[in-house]
């Protein structure tokens, strides 16, 4: 099953930062017949299981699949990561697992995943939410990965930059629930590419469940649509969840709602189908 390289990126960290046009295009073939795919699991013939129901997050967290999406555990989530979609085995570091759409064919330019994980640095307060002028943030932004550019170019990577945002942040404090997507640009003109960097945050009592989404960049509407959907799936338990932070005893990260958003600037997965 090979098929041309798309590009598209998933937000994970701004350190060993990858184009998706700098790797080598194809799929890797995980060795079963797409004739294996059945309708009770379509990804079989990827070598993957898809899961409905409820799953457990880290101990802290739940996911629950609701119709029309389906879960994958870490070690399907990694495999169709770094051997279907060809990316580095570093790229799905922290990955816990993932939901997606159940009918929608992994090689369809359709397709796309939502990669989930769990990062505990403190209880992110939320009392900056209202005042953050968005488009001031955007512009350091800009400024800051700018300013990685000669440290990419040394290292054979071509020139990124913010684009703009392909959806402003959204933020639900009843639900303590956030979601923004970036337009990055890779390259100089007149050879540049677009691609989608979407995330979508959980606020819990210390920490955040982190949902990465690797899509195409003429997704982007489909995945607006579908990103309240995906963000009713999870959720934490009793005892984790964003109002039970105990001032006396819990941690409170050195970030507000502005410092999430900044701090995710790069990408270093991409979709290889």
């Amino acid at each position: 099953m090979t098929a041309p390289l798309r590009v598209t990126l998933l937000a994970i960290a701004l350190v060993a930062l990858t184009a998706a046009g700098e790797r080598t295009p194809g799929a890797t073939n995980t060795g079963a017949s797409p004739t294996a795919a059945t309708a009770a699991n379509p990804g079989a013939a990827y070598g993957l299981t898809y899961r409905e129901g409820a799953f457990p997050i880290a101990g802290v967290a739940e996911v629950h699949t609701s119709d029309g999406f389906v879960y994958l555990d870490a070690a399907d989530a990694r495999k169709l990561l770094v051997e279907i979609w060809q990316n580095p085995p570093d790229s799905a570091t922290g990955v816990l697992g993932a939901l997606m759409p159940r009918d929608i064919a992994i090689e369809d330019p359709r397709h796309w995943a939502a990669f989930i994980g769990y990062t505990a640095e403190g209880h992110i307060e939320d009392d900056d939410a209202a005042p953050i002028d968005y488009n001031a943030l955007l512009s350091e932004m800009q400024a800051e990965l700018a300013a990685t550019n000669p440290d990419r170019v040394a290292a054979g990577y071509d020139e990124i930059m913010l684009a703009g945002w392909a959806e402003a942040p959204h933020y639900d404090a009843a639900t303590h629930k956030l979601y923004w997507a970036k337009r990055l640009r890779f390259g100089t003109p007149p050879q540049t590419m677009d691609s989608l960097n979407y995330a979508m945050r959980v606020l819990g009592r210390e920490g955040r469940l982190e949902l990465n989404v690797v899509a195409d960049i003429g997704n982007l509407a489909k995945v607006n649509a579908d990103a309240p959907i995906i963000l009713r799936t999870v959720e934490f338990t009793a005892g984790n969840r964003y109002e039970d932070f105990n001032a006396d005893t819990d941690d409170v990260a050195a970030y507000g709602l502005a410092g999430l958003i900044a701090g995710v600037v790069g990408a270093k997965a991409a979709k290889g189908v």
